[in-house]
């Protein structure tokens, strides 16, 4: 027996805003998701070809925009390799507009309806227990069932 790859893959959102009324999941309010891979077998595993596709939600717009303002250029992602020894350049994602089915739109800059879901290709060969996230952009677009603002009056 050789020990084998493991590997799990998680999904995380939080709103952008700390503050306002965006800080909650409200239409108009900007929510990253967080998508993590995570290897805690004891070998390596070979991504060169494998890929990470998620459909967003239907009531969320994608943010084809700049994400992180800190890092030089246009961050439409962030990718954080940690010690995955991977690597994720801009061409290594790819964008759908019909559900899926193919992966060859190109999305406009800022917020983009067409957008319905991602597909992200990490290059290189994964390390045993290590683990990496990759983080995108979208606007909440329409309430959530069950949920309203309070209206006061003045």
């Amino acid at each position: 027996f050789c020990p084998m790859p493991n590997l799990t893959v998680s999904k995380t959102s939080a709103t952008v805003a700390a503050t306002g009324v965006e800080k909650f999941s409200v239409p108009g309010a900007f929510v990253d998701y967080t998508i993590t891979v995570t290897n805690s077998g004891g070998s390596t595993l070979d991504l060169n070809s494998a890929v990470i596709a998620d459909i967003l939600p239907p009531n969320v717009t994608y943010f084809h925009g700049d994400i992180d303002p800190v890092a030089a250029g246009v961050q439409t992602f962030v990718f954080t390799p940690g010690t995955s020894g991977l690597s994720m350049a801009a061409g290594n994602v790819t964008y759908s507009n019909n559900g899926g089915t193919t992966y060859a739109y190109s999305p406009t800059s800022g917020r983009d309806p067409n957008v319905d879901a991602l597909r992200f290709n990490p290059g290189g060969t994964m390390t045993a227990k290590s683990s990496f996230p990759v983080r995108f952009r979208a606007a909440i677009t329409c309430s959530l069932p069950g949920w309203s603002l309070p209206v006061t009056a003045k």
